[in-house]
């Protein structure tokens, strides 16, 4: 007879696991979040590490701390939110804010750098958060509330580029609970 865990608790496995440092040594990151009904995914792709969080109560807070000497190369987040209000990312001396809204029907995403929301970054900006948005089966929304989809954003080299022991991240959902 075989026993197989459900996927979920596999998870929950994964991130105690994580919390108590009984994974392999090239584990990359460590994550605490808030809330103890956040979820969160780690995938990691060479050197290329997707973080997917859940966030049910649609406002929370995580810190996420590398466990190597460096960053990987490439760290893209996904936020599983109907809206993005406000999302923060502090490396502890540069803060990056990112907003979803729609006006009349059209999407506008807004960043901007060190709590100066009227100075706007554009994408030639090297602290730029490409954020996207994307719905069910993985393609590109275009509307809010996102039904069954998130929101990623790729954090800009330039800003891991002093290497951080670690950053903090903050978000709030336009349609929490």
């Amino acid at each position: 007879m075989q026993f197989q865990l459900p996927l979920r608790m596999c998870w929950f496995v994964f991130l105690v696991a994580a919390e108590i440092g009984a994974l392999e040594p090239s584990a990359p990151l460590t994550i605490k979040t808030k809330r103890e009904t956040d979820q969160v995914e780690i995938q990691v792709q060479e050197n290329r590490v997707v973080i997917s969080i859940v966030s049910p109560m649609g406002i929370s807070h995580a810190s996420i701390k590398r466990t190597g000497d460096q960053w990987p190369e490439s760290l893209q987040l996904r936020l599983h939110l109907t809206g993005l209000e406000r999302f923060q990312v502090s490396n502890g001396k540069r803060k990056l804010s990112a907003a979803v809204s729609q006006v009349q029907g059209k999407i506008q995403i807004r960043n901007w750098c060190d709590d100066k929301e009227e100075q706007t970054l554009n994408d030639r900006s090297p602290f730029w958060l490409n954020v996207r948005m994307i719905g069910r089966e993985g393609k590109p929304a275009a509307e809010l509330p996102l039904k069954n989809g998130y929101f990623e954003m790729r954090l800009p080299t330039e800003f891991l580029a002093e290497n951080p022991e670690s950053i903090q991240i903050d978000w709030i959902d336009f349609y929490r609970s």
